[in-house]
């Protein structure tokens, strides 16, 4: 059973060097000719037959722009995610707590929106709590504006008889 999760690893771990390789436009070619191997061994690496090691693994990650943990990790955080976190820590407490009042906005938003198929659970957080569930948002019953017209045209109606 061991054996049968290893090789499973294996493969998805070649399947994700494969696809940041693809990601950056590099042939399995250009990727042997940088570290000295031949291209039997890079597809080794992409096909879970082989392995890197640890400090090449380092490297690819450089080349391929992105993390050494998105190579290894099937749901590590993307490049772009660790970048946001980064910004968020370097945040002030106000500052943090405006963002996470902006995203769960953004949630709420996502979750009304039919289109969307998935959204991640947010991280629970101490400060999130006065920020309500995420359902849905009612939609606006109040006063609707009238629709702008430019260069001055109006919808016919005077502000009186509006």
């Amino acid at each position: 059973m061991v054996k049968d999760d290893i090789s499973h690893e294996r493969a998805g771990f070649g399947m994700r060097l494969k696809a940041a390789r693809e990601a950056v436009e590099l042939t399995q070619r250009a990727v042997a000719e940088r570290f000295d191997v031949n291209v039997a061994t890079v597809s080794a690496w992409e096909t879970g037959r082989g392995d890197p090691g640890v400090f090449r693994l380092r490297e690819l990650s450089k080349l391929y722009k992105t993390s050494s943990e998105s190579l290894l990790w099937e749901n590590a955080p993307s490049n772009d995610a660790m970048q946001i976190a980064a910004a968020f820590d370097g945040l002030d407490e106000r500052k943090q707590k405006t963002f996470r009042a902006l995203w769960a906005a953004f949630l709420q938003d996502a979750v009304a929106d039919e289109r969307v198929n998935h959204i991640p659970p947010a991280p629970p957080h101490e400060l999130d709590s006065d920020f309500g569930s995420l359902e849905p948002a009612k939609p606006y019953k109040g006063r609707q504006l009238e629709p702008h017209h430019p260069a001055g045209r109006s919808s016919g109606k005077s502000r009186k008889e509006g």
